[in-house]
């Protein structure tokens, strides 16, 4: 095997530094010279070697003679150099040259490649409505082409853009389609690309345990791919990990590494400048957040670039700086603009975030009225996405009420507690802190409420409690936590316990105690152990948190199925069982079709002209 031919094998399995070393330095014979050298300078490109790809392929392009196939491989690694080094413009602009000159070709690999990476651009400068049109042909290439790796890095790219959507679930769904393709056609890139994918889902979602084990293992194939936006994005999101479990040295540690293997001056320079200012901020060194915040600013060339993913969350931490600061008016200002840019970005999440900032803002500028309403219309919207948004809400009228006297900010402030505490979020439980102990030092200069009966306030603690284990249905821990504070105060147990166990085992239940199921976490399954009092009234208030639960179960279901409908890529034009294609249309009804016969014993007639012709009956077997 010569030294293309094995680049090129190692290349297909997502080796890129091997990939290199095996292509060496020798100078190849004349009619393989232009191959060799755009294989390397691929393959530097993905090593992060920007300059150097750039500089092989710049004097390429200006031969006549060049074909199609080989310019559009020369302009595709122009794009993705120029967007890397943070030129959006230059960066589109050579994209869109590749796609022409592929689809010229009749390369309809290189014009997926292409087409697929402007594909992402274009949701970061024009939101999802441009990117969706853009993928109906990206799939139909995907279609066309067949290959299983093609399928995967398709699956994968509407992953990123799911996620930036905030559409965390469905992304969490691309990715599980990926890696089932990629278990049977290897690839360490692509490999790696998914399971950071995987790592940046579970920090949005507060699933800090998964986060650790996914890091370790992004971690190990990206250092067997060498692909350096893959070890950049990996060291960012480890990054982003450390802040929320309250590592802040571990996370400027991964963030200044981040910024420098290799350097980067793009998009991606940016979010780790982001991640940067707000380590600085809660370790309350607010020049180096603001010196942060304004090396992302100099970046911007144009309005449109404040719309893309790292910018406007950047947006986001200038207002939490000029909290910090005082200037609490200047922040209100800026919420509105950060809204736009959400809503424009179709960034469901991000608009989540700034809404429920601003309502804080508003209640510590003792504008309480506009805060509360405000969080009526967040409240609905936080259902099925992270719980700290959730928490975060609790967190505010904790301290709107506080900063009244009203004693009932407490179950509140707890609850805001708990769900920081269960998701492990340092950096909020000490925001929580701090705000609440400004709230009651507020509440010196005000007199209190007359309190309320404590029938009305169990009554409305329940029903908070209630709410919240609905909001959260996907996560069992936290609704094991709500539900045992609501049989506290029912006061209708002798005892209550939640039992996490792993598959199979068996946690045994004393005679007089109901066990109930409240869900999944990972391979783990939380239950209640109940022991109601005697009486009838308290055995019938334990049946009805039985009956909660089932509720709660039916309500996931319903919502994974809301979020399904709301994808670029609707759920019934997925791969099924263990397929590796996309199938649509006529086509996917007849192969449903076709497997419900193969699970019967059946006669069938086989027409048409599949291969052989062929008009007689056949047995299909059980397979």
């Amino acid at each position: 095997m010569d030294s293309l031919e094995n680049a090129h094998r190692l290349r297909r399995t997502g080796r890129f530094s091997e990939a290199l070393l095996a292509l060496g330095e020798s100078t190849p014979h004349s009619n393989a010279r232009v191959a060799v050298q755009l294989l390397r300078a691929e393959l530097l490109e993905g090593l992060g070697q920007y300059r150097q790809a750039m500089a092989i392929v710049t004097p390429l392009l200006k031969s006549a003679r060049l074909p199609p196939l080989d310019k559009s491989t020369c302009e595709y690694i122009l794009g993705r150099a120029l967007l890397e080094e943070g030129d959006t413009a230059g960066g589109i602009h050579h994209l869109q040259r590749s796609a022409s000159h592929a689809q010229n070709a009749k390369a309809f690999e290189r014009a997926f490649a292409a087409q697929s990476k402007l594909m992402v651009v274009m949701l970061e400068q024009s939101g999802p409505g441009a990117a969706a049109a853009l993928l109906t042909e990206v799939r139909q290439l995907a279609i066309r082409l067949g290959d299983p790796q093609v399928t995967a890095k398709m699956h994968l790219l509407v992953a990123e853009m799911e996620a930036k959507r905030g559409l965390l679930e469905n992304a969490r769904r691309h990715c599980t389609i990926a890696r089932r393709i990629l278990a049977s056609s290897p690839n360490v890139y692509l490999e790696a690309s998914c399971t950071n994918l995987c790592l940046a889902i579970s920090v949005l979602l507060s699933q800090f345990d998964d986060g650790r084990s996914y890091g370790v293992r992004a971690a190990e194939l990206a250092e067997q791919s060498g692909v350096a936006k893959t070890r950049r994005a990996i060291l960012a999101n480890m990054g982003t990990l450390s802040y929320e479990l309250g590592d802040f040295n571990s996370a400027t540690g991964y963030f200044e590494s981040a910024l420098v293997v290799p350097p980067t001056q793009g998009p991606v320079a940016s979010a780790i400048l982001d991640g940067l200012a707000r380590v600085h901020l809660i370790q309350d060194r607010a020049d180096s957040c603001l010196a942060d915040l304004d090396q992302i600013e100099s970046s911007i060339q144009t309005e449109q670039d404040r719309l893309s993913y790292e910018h406007r969350y950047a947006a986001l931490t200038r207002v939490h700086l000029l909290a910090w600061q005082g200037h609490i008016d200047e922040a209100l200002a800026k919420t509105d603009m950060v809204l736009d840019l959400a809503a424009r970005a179709g960034d469901g999440l991000l608009h989540k975030q700034v809404q429920l900032t601003k309502a804080e803002l508003l209640q510590r500028a003792g504008q309480i009225p506009s805060a509360m309403t405000l969080i009526a219309e967040i409240v609905p919207d936080l259902v099925g996405v992270s719980p700290e948004l959730y928490g975060h809400s609790e967190q505010i009228l904790a301290c709107a009420l506080a900063s009244t006297g009203d004693p009932a900010g407490q179950a509140h402030h707890d609850r805001a507690r708990r769900i920081y505490h269960a998701i492990g979020s340092v950096p909020r439980q000490r925001q929580l802190a701090a705000h609440w102990d400004q709230a009651r030092e507020a509440a010196r200069s005000v007199d209190a409420p007359t309190p309320e009966p404590p029938d009305v306030r169990g009554a409305r603690q329940a029903l908070h409690g209630i709410a919240t284990a609905f909001t959260h249905a996907s996560r069992p821990d936290l609704v094991a936590a709500e539900l045992l504070e609501i049989l506290n105060a029912a006061n209708c147990t002798l005892s209550a316990r939640a039992i996490v166990q792993s598959a199979g085992a068996t946690v045994a239940a004393d005679d007089d105690e109901r066990r109930l199921s409240v869900g999944f976490k990972g391979d783990r399954e939380i239950q209640l152990f109940i022991r109601p009092k005697p009486d009838i009234e308290s055995v019938a208030s334990v049946s009805a948190v039985a009956l909660l639960l089932d509720s709660l179960h039916e309500v996931q279901r319903g919502r994974a199925e809301r979020e399904e409908r709301a994808t670029l890529w609707p759920i019934e034009e997925l791969p099924v069982e263990d397929e590796r294609s996309v199938i649509s249309g006529r086509m996917r009804e007849l192969m449903s079709y076709a497997r419900r016969i193969a699970r019967t014993k059946v006669n069938v007639l086989i027409t048409g002209e599949s291969g052989a012709r062929s008009s007689s009956a056949r047995e299909c077997a059980p397979r």
